[in-house]
């Protein structure tokens, strides 16, 4: 092979997603020549990144290449006329607030809800909302205009949702959530606006991780819901966990699918943890982890009865009467 044109074309496309990592000097270097420039135009546009300082006149370089654009991600106030923009082959949106913008919350709902309007192709959307309140024509967009979602990353470890979503949005927002099938949430507890019977069709969802930073306000609401996601494989349950509060005769969960289950901090009596969560554990379940001092000699006789033979991984932390001998069978 004499010439860098004669590698094979997969070879060419791994160099070319290779430019989408963000490395701007090897991308400047691609710049300079005109060969390569040709060879990795599409790999160039593929993934791009605007920020509150982007020149106008890249608005327009970016229209012209709209077709090659698979993921975008857009941190702070970007120009207003991409939010106007349609891209054919988009599948990832990300929306990285870094900075308040409570005044003009309706504005840029409504500006977003364009978005996903003119691009129904999305399937990935990642908001990281610091103190952006998410409104319900927001979450009505998503519902009604997307195609194919498959996945809603909300908040982060520095950009967790501070703010409560009461009335019409927080049930266009759990209404939402069940059209993907990944649902990845960091924030204030949202479990206020189940405080009714929803009757939302969540059997898309496969894997939920909702991880709250404020005490729960409707733990029943909440339980309820994710009782009703009936094609649960993986499910991550974060922050505090009132199970004291679900009654007992709470409806049943219907988890016949998962295989991961993580709790984070549970609260009440280990007789608690036992009848709420542990006696509806499937056979399914293979990894399961656990933080909570509540851990007792009854939970574990249930997890014995219920799903010691499926499990490969056990992780327990903060459990001061865990012993290993549990784990053998022995007293």
């Amino acid at each position: 092979m004499a010439r860098f044109a004669d590698l094979p074309a997969e070879v060419l496309d791994f160099i070319g997603d290779y430019l989408d990592t963000g490395v701007s000097d090897i991308k400047s270097l691609v710049l300079v020549s005109s060969w390569l420039r040709q060879q990795f135009h599409s790999h160039l546009w593929k993934h791009v990144t605007v920020r509150s300082k982007t020149p106008l006149a890249f608005v327009s370089l970016l229209k012209d290449r709209a077709h090659f654009v698979h993921s975008i991600r857009f941190m702070g106030a970007v120009p207003k006329e991409l939010y106007h923009m349609h891209f054919p082959g988009l599948i990832v949106f990300e929306h990285d607030n870094s900075v308040r913008v409570v005044a003009k919350a309706g504005e840029v709902c409504r500006i977003l809800a364009g978005f996903f309007r003119l691009n129904p192709t999305i399937q990935d959307i990642i908001i990281n909302p610091r103190d952006l309140s998410l409104n319900e024509s927001f979450w009505n967009a998503i519902f009604t205009s997307l195609h194919n979602p498959r996945r809603l990353k909300l908040g982060r470890e520095d950009a967790i949702m501070k703010l409560t979503m009461g009335g019409g949005s927080g049930l266009a927002f759990w209404k939402a959530c069940g059209r993907f099938e990944h649902v990845e949430y960091m924030g204030w507890d949202q479990s206020r606006a189940l405080r009714n019977d929803v009757n939302f069709d969540c059997s898309r969802l496969r894997i939920l991780e909702y991880m709250t930073t404020s005490r729960p306000e409707n733990t029943p609401g909440l339980w309820k819901w994710m009782g009703r996601c009936s094609n649960l494989t993986r499910l991550h349950w974060g922050g505090m966990v009132l199970a004291g509060q679900v009654h007992a005769d709470a409806e049943l969960p219907i988890w016949s699918h998962l295989e991961e289950l993580s709790l984070g901090d549970v609260r009440e009596t280990d007789e608690t943890l036992a009848r709420v969560i542990f006696a509806h554990l499937p056979p399914t379940l293979k990894h399961l982890r656990l933080k909570s001092a509540i851990f007792g000699p009854v939970s574990f006789d249930m997890l014995r009865e219920r799903v010691f033979d499926s499990l490969n991984i056990q992780r327990f932390m903060e459990v001061s009467s865990y012993r290993l001998p549990m784990n053998l069978g022995l007293s």
